[in-house]
């Protein structure tokens, strides 16, 4: 008997091999994944594209909602099917080839329709059927990564998910901000078009990896319950777990918090005459941010926890808005001129990066690390489905801003920073052992 080959058939050895194989596709697949996301980046490219079709705020305030509300609305309602699946990487590739269908029809919609009114339509279908379909796939996702990815690694996952991605994305904004100048060759909306296929392209290509995952079967399967009982299921963990109600409720407030950042370069411009191409150098300063804050919050992620990680995006957070409220007051009385405001927008968008890259690792891990695994399905999905609609409610932004003004949304939006501050320090948090 040949021992040397029999030692590399060894089941530890195999086991080792698909583990690092199913991390370096989790990896690749957030990298491709990110890097066409950040070309369509809805906070500034998306924004910056539907401002020169419409005047109407509500639009450009509900893109996030729809991106990331519809996202999470579903998944509690699949929580009760996906617990029965000894694998849910079957459920993510079914789903997978509706999300990239709908990824391709939106760069063909950007690119092929001229009438606004039409191309309006078709691109808010398309696109609220992307975030749903991303939602069914998005609670299987969480399920994989978890058996996938050990407690301890996660931090370092989604850091090295998010670090790659930015380095990648600096040349990715350069693009950008050379393809929205007056010096590119494309004119609007050919420029946003282009985007839009590499947007399809490596975004298919992120969910196509993924699809390549070995993933362990569960062994201890839960029977379906229908919808009611785990209704009743859901909030009976709620009032009993103070610390997952709490992350709930700090989850709840960090959406709010954010829901002004889609106005901050679109204010600049409309309000204050801002150059539109900055919007490709505050794309640029956000993924910079979003590369040094990931080295740095992988280590603090893995030597200090996670809610250290949430406390430095809330801080981050509250600064940024401060920095906004600041200029929406000086403004005027001080005459600031456009390009000193354009400039003022510079450390507003650093901070940005930091507060969503800090917000990103932390609340994927916490949320992993509180979840019981014989019922992390239904904890995730309900705390995903209650987030997905107050994001999703957050779309009135735009009807605030109009009605109110940019100061009282900001505002609020400082208001929401602090006080999710505070409940990052009521979370008590142990790392899961799965």
């Amino acid at each position: 008997m040949n021992t040397e080959i029999s030692s590399y058939d060894s089941p530890d050895l195999i086991a080792a091999e698909t583990a690092r194989k199913n991390f370096r596709l989790g990896v690749l697949n957030g990298v491709l994944y990110i890097i066409g996301d950040t070309l369509m980046d809805p906070t500034l490219v998306i924004a910056a594209f539907l401002s020169q079709i419409s005047s109407n705020d509500l639009l450009i305030g509900i893109i996030i909602p729809i991106r990331d509300g519809l996202w999470a609305i579903p998944q509690f309602w699949m929580s009760g099917y996906i617990q029965t699946l000894s694998r849910k990487i079957n459920l993510f590739r079914r789903v997978s080839i509706v999300r990239i269908i709908c990824l391709g029809f939106i760069a063909l919609e950007i690119n092929f329709i001229s009438n606004p009114v039409l191309l309006l339509a078709c691109f808010f279908a398309t696109y609220i059927i992307t975030a749903l379909t991303s939602g069914l796939s998005g609670l299987a996702w969480m399920e994989i990564v978890s058996k996938t990815v050990p407690s301890e690694r996660r931090g370092e996952f989604f850091a090295l998910r998010f670090g790659i991605s930015g380095v990648f994305n600096i040349g990715g904004s350069l693009f950008v901000r050379w393809l929205l100048s007056q010096q590119s060759p494309l004119v609007f909306p050919h420029n946003f078009g282009l985007l839009s296929i590499f947007y399809f392209i490596l975004c298919a290509s992120g969910i196509i990896l993924f699809c390549f995952v070995d993933e362990p079967p569960d062994q201890d399967l839960l029977p379906s319950h229908p919808i009611h009982i785990l209704f009743k299921r859901a909030l009976t963990i709620l009032r009993e777990d103070a610390i997952y109600r709490n992350f709930n409720l700090l989850l709840a407030v960090m959406a709010t918090a954010g829901m002004a950042t889609p106005f901050f370069a679109i204010y600049v411009q409309q309000s204050l005459g801002g150059d539109p191409a900055m919007v490709g150098v505050y794309l640029g300063l956000t993924i910079a941010s979003n590369l040094v804050s990931n080295l740095f919050f992988g280590r603090i992620s893995r030597r200090k926890g996670n809610r250290r990680v949430m406390a430095f995006a809330a801080l981050s957070g509250t600064a940024m808005s401060a920095l906004v409220l600041l200029l929406a007051v000086l403004a005027q009385p001080l005459h600031i001129s456009a390009q000193a405001a354009s400039y003022w927008l510079i450390p507003v968008f650093l901070l940005s990066g930091v507060r969503g890259t800090g917000y990103s690792i932390a609340s994927n891990c916490i949320m992993l690390d509180i979840s019981p695994t014989s019922e992390r399905s239904l904890y995730v999905g309900f705390l995903n489905t209650i987030s997905g609609f107050v994001i999703f409610a957050t779309g009135l932004s735009g009807v605030i801003k109009d009605m109110l003004g940019i100061k009282v949304l900001l505002v609020i939006t400082l208001l929401a920073h602090l006080l999710s501050l505070y409940l990052t320090f009521k979370i008590k948090i142990k790392r899961s052992t799965v």
